[in-house]
């Protein structure tokens, strides 16, 4: 008999869309979280560069900056995590520029925050990281010590 419909299959063939759909939408979120942490580091980077009243902060700006998160209550914005998505911008500058181009708010300057063109595959943002949690990512970072050209290789 060819393939029967039998219920014992319509339980294992409804188990088995739920497995791919619930991983899908693992990495999904795990792909959004990274480019959102990513987003973050660039602007971070860009106000530290060029923001007009970047001297009144100074070394505090990561301080001031989780104060007033912390009050429009966004989550995972630790000061130690800006500073994680500070440098994970400034390690991998290249890695979202073109995919994110086309999510990310414009810069005040009229130029997309972050314009460096991807130099190094033509693969997405979303092929190089849907099996990579942006928390695995950044705790393999620091768990090599910052050597981002170990890593970089199995990343990428």
């Amino acid at each position: 008999m060819k393939n029967e419909l039998t219920f014992s299959s319509l339980i294992g063939t409804i188990r088995n869309i739920h497995n791919e759909l619930v991983a899908q939408a693992g990495r999904a979120v795990n792909v959004s979280l990274t480019v959102r942490n990513w987003l973050i580091g660039c602007y971070i980077s860009e106000y530290e560069l060029r923001g007009a009243d970047r001297a009144g902060y100074g070394e505090r700006l990561l301080s001031s900056l989780l104060a007033e998160l912390e009050k429009l209550n966004v989550s995972a914005c630790g000061k130690r995590q800006l500073y994680q998505y500070l440098r994970f911008y400034q390690t991998y500058p290249q890695i979202g520029a073109d995919t994110v181009r086309t999510i990310a708010t414009p810069c005040p300057q009229g130029d997309y925050c972050c314009p460096e063109k991807s130099a190094i595959s033509n693969r997405t943002f979303s092929d190089r990281f849907a099996k990579t949690s942006p928390s695995a990512f950044l705790l393999s970072y620091r768990a090599v010590g910052g050597n981002r050209g170990r890593y970089q290789a199995s990343l990428l």
